[in-house]
């Protein structure tokens, strides 16, 4: 004896979600009859649908084209939505489970101007722990530094740089009482990947 399991929900919008889907992992305009080859839907109901998402800006139709794309009122919708969802809300199960699985500390640094700001730290019961608090801002030599200068884009990078720079500014070359003492003061940043 087999027992169907029924999806809860309303059809026609999970036809219209797929639609959406769709264009998302295409990452490319479509036309008509694409959309239409990879949803097997009826011309007059994929016309439905689509002139449907257009009108509330869901999707946008190239009239030139005849191409379509995901629309502007998605980006306005997922900025609202970042908006009503704490990251670090986000973040809080993962972290515990990282820390348990590991038993080591987790942090969670957030790009400021002043350089990578701690925003949440999930403490080790035993094992290393992070001398950090929340409210520090890491320096760019240190390793959460080193993976923002990797990622981020020039708009803080190049701030932090002449931060660090500017902290820096006397040439280390002759002696190695100068060195350990630039060292301490963290004056050394290490080479970035190239990526």
């Amino acid at each position: 004896m087999t027992t169907e399991t029924k999806t809860i929900g309303i059809q026609s919008l999970q036809l219209g979600l797929n639609i959406l889907d769709i264009l998302a992992m295409e990452k490319k305009p479509l036309k008509f009859t694409d959309i239409q080859n990879l949803t097997a839907m009826t011309k007059s109901n994929l016309y439905k649908y689509l002139s449907t998402l257009s009108q509330f800006g869901l999707i946008y139709r190239n009239p030139h084209t005849n191409a379509y794309t995901l629309g502007h009122k998605l980006v306005q919708l997922g900025n609202v939505a970042l908006g009503q969802t704490s990251l670090i809300e986000v973040v809080i199960p993962y972290f515990k489970k990282i820390t348990e699985k590991t038993n080591l500390t987790a942090l969670l640094a957030v790009p400021s101007k002043k350089g990578p700001l701690v925003s949440y730290i999930l403490s080790a019961d035993y094992g290393i722990n992070i001398g950090a608090q929340i409210g520090t801002h890491l320096p760019v030599s240190s390793s959460t530094g080193i993976v923002f200068s990797a990622f981020e884009k020039d708009v803080f990078m190049k701030e932090w740089e002449e931060d660090f720079y500017r902290k820096c500014s006397m040439r280390v070359n002759g002696s190695s009482t100068k060195r350990k003492k630039k060292k301490q003061e963290g004056c050394f940043l290490p080479l970035k990947p190239n990526l």
